[in-house]
């Protein structure tokens, strides 16, 4: 997601040629991963902002598949003296940065309102996921991408083959237990909102909320294992195998959601399964499918993909500001006339378009750079 991954960790490179002037032909880049990265931001704020993903929910999905993906992708990855400090420095310092802004924010609207406790306003899970409940992306890809890396690495003795096969298997396991246990606990969370009066309640729902991301975030990092391994080795066709059965995957899921939930609940397959399953092979297919393309991309899709990781912490606040500015000025006079700006994709595409600027005006300052 982050403007390194979009430069330089969608590239492989091998060992460098004498003539620095050919450094560019031994350079792979996959140019269609900056078009996977702009679509799931645009299904992340979709859901954010209009409560409805664009994509079947496949945006998180796909960010965690690929970076473990490219995590894990070298023959023997990298050693965690060396990946820790790096990715703390790149996903870690930009979540305490955002927790804090967003926290010294909630903070002061406390302070000023003598009705308000602390309590009200921090909740204990805040210390997992963030100040705002989007924040958990961080800290979790962080830790998975970690664990990935060691994992592989302790288990350099399996076969490729096997290891890929084990990883896949588990996420559909975990796919299976996520969805089962949604569907235990869904009853008593159903309704809750994170902007209910009860303070208690927002507590338990943001706890609640922060579970679930993780839960559901580990069947992606499986996938993403399997993808990097293969990713690893020198052939390519592993990976034409492996994008065939992440076509299967899809296919599959169709099938699931072109059956409806009465013949769903005759195979035993919940909803929330069927639902899980159908946004975790939209992007296990997709990323696939950009890891087979190799070439030159193109440079301004590069350098907005490049902002992906800025508009993912700053969109819903800029859409708070955009949804104060129409109150203040009247602006819901001239966008009842426009409903598309309100409403559905277009709130998604201004909410979006709006950020990727204000992103890009930030980064001017070095200072920024670093958590943005």
């Amino acid at each position: 997601m982050s403007d390194a991954e979009s430069r330089s960790d969608t590239s492989l490179r091998t060992s460098p040629p004498a003539d620095p002037g050919l450094q560019a032909a031994v350079k792979l880049r996959f140019p269609l991963l900056d078009v996977v990265r702009v679509a799931a931001m645009l299904d992340v704020v979709s859901i954010h902002v209009v409560d409805r993903p664009l994509f079947w929910a496949a945006g998180v999905p796909a960010f965690i598949v690929m970076s473990v993906a490219l995590a894990v992708r070298r023959p023997d990855p990298l050693p965690l003296k060396t990946l820790v400090p790096r990715r703390a420095d790149r996903v870690l310092v930009p979540w305490l940065w955002w927790s804090a802004v967003f926290g010294l924010s909630s903070l002061a609207s406390t302070l000023t309102n003598p009705a308000v406790a602390l309590s009200d306003t921090f909740y204990p899970w805040m210390g997992l996921a963030g100040t705002r409940i989007h924040l958990w992306f961080l800290p979790f890809i962080f830790v998975a991408e970690v664990a990935a890396a060691l994992a592989v690495r302790r288990l350099r003795w399996v076969p490729t083959s096997w290891l890929v096969g084990g990883a896949v298997a588990l996420a559909v396991v975990l796919l299976s237990a996520t969805g089962w246990l949604y569907d235990q606990v869904a009853p008593a969370y159903e309704g809750m909102t994170l902007g209910s009066p009860d303070a208690q309640e927002r507590a338990r729902f943001y706890g609640f909320m922060t579970h679930r991301c993780w839960l559901y975030g580990t069947v992606s990092v499986c996938l993403g294992v399997a993808l990097g391994r293969v990713l690893s080795l020198s052939r390519r066709r592993g990976l034409r195998v492996l994008w065939a059965g992440s076509v299967a995957m899809l296919a599959l899921a169709v099938v699931m959601q072109a059956a409806g939930p009465q013949r769903l609940q005759n195979w035993g397959v919940s909803p929330s399964v069927a639902a899980q399953w159908l946004a975790q092979a939209v992007a296990f297919a997709v990323v696939t499918t950009g890891f087979q393309v190799t070439g030159r991309g193109f440079d301004r899709l590069e350098k907005v993909a490049a902002l992906t990781m800025g508009v993912y912490l700053l969109h819903k606040w800029v859409d708070l500001r955009l949804a104060d500015a129409e109150l203040i000025f009247g602006a819901g006079q001239w966008t009842a006339s426009i409903p598309w700006l309100t409403d559905g994709i277009g709130r998604t595409l201004l909410v979006w378009a709006a950020t990727t600027v204000l992103v890009a005006a930030l980064r001017r300052w070095r200072a920024m750079r670093r958590v943005l």
